[in-house]
């Protein structure tokens, strides 16, 4: 065989070689598409409600992971999930639980005490001070938003704590509501009065009780 034959031969295999290795990697490359194609997928299955035992094991059994970090007081639900029920995600991949306590009825607690159950339960409390009639000073009159509602954790409560009574004892009267009156009296060095009797007291307008300075009707 001449040098020119020779080198048309070594021509052909080096571009049979190159044909091969460019099919190869098309060919690998159709492999990984194909294989991403084909990876598996699953529904978030709905938990909302469930206990955080519930949902994990319902994530679980549809192959996915629960995420989420519970308050340590029980009676904890789930509020709702991310991502939410219904989306189609590769199995496997995590589920962040969002979760939940129902607001408890406080009326009547000392503010320490409310707060101090509000805060095990994984909830944030502000405190707000209003005058109440009914509701003794420093004791919770009533909670925003209201007992019996679901509430996700860190979600703030407000506590309306009371100031007590807006009004105070009529200094005049004393809290009676009446006033000693006097009439036909003689001032000779002492105070002498033949009638003496009792009338509403004008400072409370009858009622033994005056407004705070600091509050409004």
């Amino acid at each position: 065989m001449g040098a020119k034959a020779r080198r048309r031969s070594v021509s052909i295999r080096f571009s049979r070689g190159v044909a091969i290795a460019i099919a190869l990697a098309l060919l690998g490359a159709a492999l990984l598409s194909l294989s991403g194609c084909m990876e598996k997928t699953v529904l978030v299955p709905r938990v909302e409600g469930m206990s955080e035992a519930e949902a994990k094991k319902a994530l679980d059994e549809v192959g996915l992971v629960a995420e989420g970090d519970v308050a340590a007081a029980g009676g904890c639900f789930v509020c709702y999930t991310e991502p939410p029920a219904g989306n189609e995600i590769k199995e496997g991949s995590p589920v962040q639980l969002v979760m939940a306590v129902e607001v408890p009825n406080l009326t009547g607690t000392i503010e320490p005490e409310a707060i101090e159950i509000l805060g095990s339960m994984g909830l944030e409390v502000v405190v707000e001070r209003e005058y109440d009639e009914s509701v003794a000073n420093g004791a919770v009159a009533s909670l925003e938003p209201g007992a019996g509602t679901e509430c996700c954790l860190s979600s703030p409560v407000k506590l309306i704590v009371s100031r007590g009574s807006k009004f105070i004892t009529c200094p005049v009267c004393v809290g009676k509501g009446w006033v000693n009156e006097y009439s036909n009296c003689n001032d000779n060095g002492f105070k002498w009065c033949r009638d003496n009797v009792q009338v509403s007291c004008k400072n409370c307008s009858g009622t033994g009780k005056i407004l705070r300075e600091d509050a409004s009707l």
